[in-house]
């Protein structure tokens, strides 16, 4: 006999489970609470979906996620859903406290004061003698074990390797400490993207390094932002855009400089494509211009000791009394240094330093 007590449900009894639609309804309210959440969490996180797209490259992609994304910080604002990532920040110690600072603007309301504008020069009125031009004493003590120089390096990535380097290598002195801050990516041009005059001023009121060592202008041939975010001549390279970026690297060196300081600004090195290279120079010949004008900074270049024997660029140049050939940059991108490159900026930079430390 059959016990049909055991039988199983049939497919009516186990449809008759659920509600009719019950799958679809489920669906529709996953999707609801998602979409909700992903509204509230772009709200919550507006100021920094807002920050993001301002630091994208300036063109129609900038402008296209700009047009997204401040209707949504506005919201944001107007119902105070920004204040609780603020006061997250906050608690984690993650607020930009160098976001809002800018650079000072000139004595004389245009370019840097007792300057002239790049490609003109200061000629003396008749009958007036100028001004000699003071040799600047020492700036640095002679470091010893139980006092050693306390240099602050950084920039943008192609401080890396010589940053590492600089910090083996002057720490290996026993008289020298070195604390690094390259930033990827940054530069003089996009200060709303990282403020490096913020960061400066903040290293010098903080940190009050002996030397400072700084290198910029790999990422800055570009448009550049005000502190309000509105774009400043997109045209790299044009005269107004050469003279606000003469005014940034002024201000820079000024913030800089101290009586007791020794500045140590690094020129850009030969590059391997022709155009990169020619607004790498540009941009170097504006360094060290402003280098010249202000005693507490010295300018170190590297082109030349990046070039082979012909003049060019190359990725390996000979090393030591033999000749061996190392690499001196990383594969073929054209513009990093390999470590043998981070030692050789860096021993040029160290001599520097001795010298004015009275080391060598």
């Amino acid at each position: 006999m059959v016990d049909i007590t055991e039988r199983p449900r049939s497919s009516r009894e186990e449809e008759s489970q659920y509600p009719s639609g019950g799958r679809r309804l489920h669906i529709r309210t996953v999707l609801a609470v998602v979409l909700v959440c992903m509204v509230v969490g772009a709200l919550l996180n507006a100021d920094i979906l807002a920050k993001e797209a301002s630091t994208k490259p300036l063109g129609t992609e900038r402008d296209i996620w700009m047009n997204v994304w401040r209707p949504v910080q506005f919201v944001s604002h107007i119902t105070g859903l920004n204040q609780p990532r603020k006061w997250l920040d906050s608690a984690l110690g993650n607020n930009d406290k160098n976001k809002d600072f800018v650079l000072p603007p000139p004595s004389n309301g245009g370019a840097p004061a007792g300057t002239s504008t790049p490609g003109h020069t200061n000629t003396p009125k008749p009958g007036e003698t100028p001004s000699p031009t003071p040799t600047p004493a020492p700036r640095l003590f002679t470091p010893t074990a139980d006092h050693p120089l306390q240099i602050w390096a950084g920039g943008d990535s192609m401080s890396s390797a010589i940053d590492e380097s600089l910090s083996r290598l002057a720490g290996g002195t026993g008289v020298m400490k070195v604390e690094t801050d390259s930033r990827v990516s940054t530069g003089l041009t996009r200060p709303d993207y990282f403020n490096w005059p913020g960061e400066i001023n903040s290293v010098v009121k903080e940190d009050n390094p002996d030397v400072m060592v700084f290198i910029t202008g790999a990422n800055d041939w570009q448009g550049m932002t005000n502190p309000d975010g509105s774009t400043f001549d997109s045209t790299a390279g044009s005269d107004k855009w050469i003279a606000e970026y003469t005014r940034r690297v002024d201000g820079v060196m000024s913030l800089m400089e101290a009586q007791h300081r020794l500045v140590v600004w690094i020129g850009l090195p030969i590059m391997a494509s022709s155009t990169f290279d020619a607004h790498m120079k540009t941009l170097s010949a504006i360094y060290e211009q402003e280098a010249a004008k202000h005693p507490g900074v010295v300018y170190v270049p590297l082109y030349q000791l990046f070039q082979d024997a012909n003049g060019n660029w190359a990725r390996y140049l000979p090393v030591g009394a033999g000749g061996t050939l190392e690499e001196m940059r990383i594969g073929n991108d054209g513009v990093h240094f390999s470590i043998a490159g981070g030692d050789r900026a860096a021993n040029a930079v160290l001599d520097e330093i001795e010298k004015e430390a009275g080391l060598n």
